[in-house]
């Protein structure tokens, strides 16, 4: 598992019992580890793929990307 893949996971993992469109979020996940390089890639990726989403998934794509934001900074800490 690369260093991305690894933090993406780490956030979804984290993330997971506050979100409430679990399926979708672990969608964006999986096509975010498929689709970029870097963390800010994949948040601006994530972020930007469903402009027009219903409230209750904006909200949990906001959850998802802190959790990754916060997941990286881990990472940097401890590595």
């Amino acid at each position: 598992m690369n260093p991305l893949e690894s933090v993406l996971h780490l956030a979804f993992d984290n993330s997971a019992p506050y979100v409430t469109n679990l399926d979708a979020v672990r969608s964006l996940i999986q096509q975010a580890v498929a689709q970029t390089t870097s963390v800010d890639d994949a948040v601006t990726y994530i972020e930007n793929r469903f402009p027009d989403a219903e409230i209750t998934l904006k909200t949990d794509i906001r959850i998802l990307v802190a959790a990754i934001r916060h997941a990286a900074r881990q990472r940097k800490l401890s590595g």
